[in-house]
C-alpha cells in the first residue's frame, strides 16, 4: 500500500531548485489542485462514455502529475486504469477510488503548502 503523500518528494525538489522560500511549490501544488478535478471530471465524463482513449489520457496525465507533487496512491492507482484491460462498465469503483484519493491529496498538499 502507498501513503497519500510522500512530502520528500516536494522536499527535494525544493531543494534542487533552490525553492527556499517555497514559492515554486506553492505554484506547483496549485496547479495540481486545479488540474486534478479537472483530470477526475475527464475520467469520470470518459468512463461513464465508455471510452477507453478517455479513461486513458486523463489516467495518464493525472498519473504525471500526482507523482510530480507526491501523491504515489494516486500515481499508483493512474496507473492501474492507465492499463486497464477490463471492460469500462467496471471501472466504476476505480474511478472513484481515484477521485476519493484525489480528495485526501488535497488536503495533504494544502497542509505542506
Amino acid at each position: 500500500m502507498y501513503s497519500s503523500f510522500d512530502r520528500s518528494v516536494l522536499d527535494h525538489l525544493r531543494a534542487a531548485l533552490g525553492d527556499d522560500t517555497g514559492v515554486f511549490a506553492r505554484r506547483l501544488i496549485t496547479t495540481f489542485l486545479r488540474q486534478g478535478h479537472e483530470l477526475v471530471a475527464d475520467l469520470e465524463r470518459a468512463s461513464r462514455d465508455q471510452d477507453l482513449p478517455g479513461v486513458v489520457l486523463a489516467a495518464h496525465t493525472l498519473k504525471g502529475s500526482s507523482g510530480s507533487v507526491g501523491g504515489h496512491q494516486l500515481t499508483h492507482l493512474c496507473d492501474q486504469l492507465e492499463h486497464w484491460e477490463g471492460s469500462l462498465l467496471d471501472v466504476g469503483p476505480l474511478v472513484t477510488s481515484v477521485r476519493d484519493e484525489v480528495a485526501v491529496l488535497d488536503g495533504e498538499l494544502a497542509a505542506y503548502a
